[in-house]
């Protein structure tokens, strides 16, 4: 999933210019709200993992991969939600639960950071003090994050991730609607 996560983003990355970023918010809004209506509706969704192809591993490996391409062009291209897109995919078309999948996002959230610096460092295009203390900011919210959750469990990162989910609706609803 990381491989096709880091193709499909440095892709993403080479077309950000040509797409009109506020033509897609509406799209992306009414994704989120899908995305959020669904884990709010299906309360046992990601308690534990329970693998949808676990018969098959080709299908769950080729699932992983298109999900990794998918959200990591999406990541590039566009961006608002790429983690929530990516927790969502695996524990909803995947079946991991929010724990483990929450931990498999990140790493491939990680590729889709590495690929776009590979793209855009080329260009000139990095704004280094900034990225480099968001970088350590990341660092030091992923570390604690992880303690949190695994401390936590499966449900308080399904609550978090529905908060967070929330918080995009609430911006990029913002942003469409001309609020902000």
């Amino acid at each position: 999933m990381m491989a096709l996560a880091f193709v499909g983003s440095a892709l993403g990355a080479a077309v950000t210019f040509l797409i009109p970023r506020d033509a897609f918010d509406p799209i992306v809004l009414v994704a989120l709200v899908v995305v959020g209506a669904y884990v709010v509706f299906r309360p046992a969704l990601g308690e534990a993992t329970e693998l949808r192809f676990a018969g098959a591993r080709h299908r769950h490996v080729a699932a992983a991969m298109a999900t990794g391409f998918i959200v990591g062009f999406y990541d590039e291209a566009l961006g608002p939600g790429t983690g929530s897109f990516f927790l969502f995919a695996l524990v909803g078309l995947l079946g991991y639960s929010f724990l483990e999948a929450s931990a498999k996002a990140r790493m491939a959230n990680w590729a889709t950071n590495f690929a776009s610096l590979c793209v855009f460092v080329p260009q000139g295009a990095v704004l280094w003090r900034v990225g480099l203390v968001l970088g350590a900011c990341n660092l030091a919210g992923g570390y604690l994050g992880a303690r949190v959750a695994v401390r936590r469990g499966a449900r308080f990162v399904r609550v978090f991730f529905l908060v967070v989910v929330t918080g995009f609706v609430v911006r990029i609803g913002g942003d469409v609607l001309s609020v902000w």
